[in-house]
């Protein structure tokens, strides 16, 4: 954190390049960041070394041996996972323990998003070997008929409904990052977990605030960032029309 920036301009981060912000010139703007990381001299290398000596797990070749499909669930253009680095190592795996190429599916997981197609899903992907390789394919999640019903959770009765080539296949690998996020801190678990599920328990998850935010919605500093954030994402098409409305 730096208290003592200086500035009539400040560039900020926004979309793939930064947005200048023009500021008065006795405002002393306080600059938040993360803390610098060295990189890996080889991200390439460190994917492939991590993929064959998994912590506590059998490497993915031995995981597939024997089985007959596989279903790898990757986030969509929301998030900002680097795909092209384990994708193609993940999958060459599966190939040299015996999995056939036309029994693997990439399924991107995009919960009540939009589906990425095109350029689009070429830059969610990474790697044009994938293409050639395996299928490729959007979850759809207000098609009831592509997803199975699991029945409901035990506590609040929750219906369970997930992707059917997910559900069904035999081997299922979910992939994720974690990244900041402004309502719950930091994200830790793939968005594939919620985001292979139909529409209607996508919703129910997402209609009950997590706790942070519960908190935060009290401040009148962050509350009008939260609902204007809220009512952006209908506009991608997060949020289906029939969505109960929000505070």
């Amino acid at each position: 954190m730096n208290d003592a920036v200086r500035a009539d301009t400040l560039s900020i981060l926004y979309g793939k390049s930064a947005m200048e912000l023009r500021l008065p010139r006795d405002a002393r703007p306080t600059v938040i960041g993360k803390r610098p990381m060295a990189k890996l001299p080889d991200p390439r290398a460190a994917v492939r070394d991590a993929l064959a000596r998994p912590i506590g797990a059998a490497p993915y070749d031995a995981l597939v041996r024997g089985r007959k499909s596989a279903c790898i669930l990757i986030c969509d253009i929301t998030r900002p996972v680097p795909n092209h680095l384990f994708l193609r190592p993940l999958i060459e795996g599966m190939l040299a323990g015996g999995m056939p190429r036309d029994a693997i599916t990439v399924l991107v997981a995009t919960g009540l998003h939009r589906p990425n197609e095109g350029a689009e899903l070429a830059e969610v992907v990474g790697d044009p070997w994938v293409f050639d390789t395996v299928r490729v394919e959007n979850h759809f999640a207000r098609d009831d008929a592509a997803h199975v019903d699991l029945g409901v959770t035990s506590r609040r009765r929750t219906p369970v409904k997930l992707d059917r080539r997910f559900v069904e296949a035999d081997v299922r690998i979910a992939t994720g990052l974690v990244e900041p996020h402004f309502m719950a801190g930091l994200l830790g678990r793939p968005e594939g977990h919620r985001a292979r599920a139909s529409r209607t328990p996508t919703r129910s998850a997402r209609s009950t605030a997590p706790a942070s935010w519960r908190i935060r919605r009290r401040s009148s500093a962050i509350s009008p960032a939260i609902r204007c954030t809220r009512n952006s994402s209908r506009s991608c098409g997060c949020w289906a029309r029939s969505t109960p409305s929000t505070p």
